[in-house]
């Protein structure tokens, strides 16, 4: 499973379009992990994700998401900005074939 950076770079690299709004499908329980503890925090409509800085935390990104009929999509820049680990989370619910 290759990063969601990588597969953006060679979108973008085939046919010269920007496809960072591309949304991707995934299935509603890849937010389970976001349930528990950890660093981020779970909102309705998006997902924090926190670093931490001198012993404080610090917000990383802030990236949103929609809910339709079970289902998550999220753009495909948000997806390549997070985290390596958190991009293979994802990679695991996708259901849109690209």
């Amino acid at each position: 499973m290759k990063p969601y950076v990588e597969l953006l770079e060679r979108l973008e690299r085939m046919d010269g379009r920007d496809h960072g709004r591309d949304l991707i499908e995934f299935d509603q329980n890849v937010l389970r992990r976001y349930r528990e503890g950890g660093p981020w925090r779970l909102l309705k409509d998006g997902l924090v994700l926190y670093g931490w800085h001198e012993e404080e935390p610090v917000r990383m990104l802030s990236l949103k998401f929609f809910h339709e009929k079970g289902k998550v999509k999220m753009g495909l820049r948000d997806l390549a900005s997070m985290p390596k680990s958190e991009q293979l989370h994802w990679r695991k619910f996708q259901l849109t074939t690209v």
